[in-house]
């Protein structure tokens, strides 16, 4: 099973983690988190990156998401891609949530993980009101 590690600027990470924790329990394997802080040396977080990386890899890889692309959790994290790690930006938990389903299987893809990813961002009010508008269509043409 593919590792888990969650990089972002201030506590995003660990946030998710706590929160990723409400649907799949306290107890996640191969799952970490790693915060920059403002006063963080840039080299530094990257060792500690190395350091979580080996932790948490037990031979299928690692999937390490990051915040902001570009960012310096981005960045540091490109200095352990090797075969069997991925990188992804954009941190969130939907995303979050389907990589930790999607990791037990024997085809698991990042591509797939990233597109559907994508899919999970909408724009809710603008479905909802689509769907008033559906509604308020339908009853006039029945009272009609």
């Amino acid at each position: 099973m593919k590792g888990i590690l969650l990089l972002s600027h201030g506590e995003l990470a660990q946030g998710l983690m706590n929160s990723v924790s409400f649907f799949f329990g306290n107890d996640i394997e191969q799952l970490k988190a790693l915060t920059l802080k403002k006063d963080d040396d840039a080299s530094e977080f990257g060792e500690r990156i190395k350091e979580a990386v080996e932790e948490i890899n037990t031979g299928d890889g690692v999937v390490i998401f990051v915040d902001l692309f570009g960012g310096t959790p981005c960045n540091q994290s490109a200095y352990v891609l090797d075969e069997g790690i991925e990188i992804v930006t954009g941190l969130n938990l939907p995303l979050l949530m389907e990589c930790l389903v999607m990791r037990t299987q024997d085809d698991f893809n990042v591509d797939e993980l990233v597109s559907r990813g994508k899919e999970s961002i909408s724009n809710y009010g603008s479905l909802l009101r689509q769907k008033r508008d559906e509604r308020r269509k339908r009853r006039t043409k029945r009272e009609e």
